[in-house]
């Protein structure tokens, strides 16, 4: 069945002309890497999205709808997750499963119980400068955390059958956004990154480099492309070949220079 395949989720790009695969061995510039409270202002990272399940067959009249959201910003971290539920069996347990975008295999979250019309509400939190969670707020269990990184979610029933599933890779619905610096000692470097399901903005801009030099821009330990610097040794890069939800499976970003050394590099999100 579908729905009982275990997730395993590998950003895949449209590798430009370059088509040159990582290389194993790599010299590492010492940088911040995307800390918080760098040059260029306090780091943020926002992810919102909304995802409708997809019924299985078992049960054809329930239904299901994920909202998903997270923002950090410097030094705080807010995480929000609702699953609402509706038209499963009547005074049930039900059992949630989900799975981080690293992980091969569902993992069991917890029990769903429904009420006497057949409805769940699911709404988990977590505040790294709080622990108020508000009425009917649940915490956020780590099998979910981060939630920016959740790809599937499922519901199962008592006969280990999936009645509902949500692939989070493929929202109906998303608003993603990255503002890091990401420069060293001796480069300065600034990276944002928007995007919604049908568009994504994408800006590197870097200063320090080697002047009318050759760099390549590395995703996910894949280079994608090459820019060039100009006679100052300014890099600006305003366009991958990245999608918009692909942004959602960017673990990683890099700027190797023409001999592999790593001169930029951060960990998304």
């Amino acid at each position: 069945m579908k729905a009982q395949k275990h997730l395993m989720l590998a950003l895949t790009f449209c590798v430009a002309a370059v088509g040159v695969t990582a290389l194993t061995q790599r010299s590492v510039a010492a940088g911040r890497g995307g800390d918080s409270g760098g040059r260029n202002g306090t780091d943020v990272f926002h992810v919102s999205l909304r995802k409708g399940m997809t019924n299985e067959g078992v049960e054809p009249g329930a239904s299901g709808r994920v909202i998903l959201n997270q923002t950090k910003q410097g030094s705080s971290n807010q995480q929000r997750l609702d699953i609402r539920l509706l038209g499963l069996s009547t005074n049930s347990t039900y059992y949630l499963f989900g799975a981080l975008d690293d992980e091969s295999e569902l993992a069991l979250v917890g029990n769903v119980d429904t009420d006497g019309k057949g409805k769940a509400t699911l709404r988990y939190r977590k505040n790294n400068h709080s622990s108020h969670l508000g009425r009917g707020k649940l915490p956020l269990p780590d099998e979910l955390n981060p939630v920016g990184e959740i790809r599937e979610l499922a519901i199962f029933n008592a006969n280990t059958q999936a009645v509902l599933t949500a692939n989070l890779a493929a929202p109906d619905k998303l608003q993603y956004l990255v503002k890091r610096d990401i420069g060293t000692t001796n480069v300065s470097a600034n990276l944002r990154i928007k995007a919604n399901r049908k568009n994504l903005l994408f800006r590197l801009r870097a200063s320090g480099l080697n002047p009318t030099n050759d760099y390549f821009l590395v995703l996910n330990e894949s280079i994608v492309q090459t820019n060039s610097t100009d006679s100052s040794g300014n890099l600006r890069i305003t366009s991958t070949p990245l999608l918009p939800t692909d942004v959602l499976a960017l673990r990683e970003l890099a700027v190797w220079d023409s001999t592999s050394n790593v001169v930029l590099q951060t960990e998304l999100p």
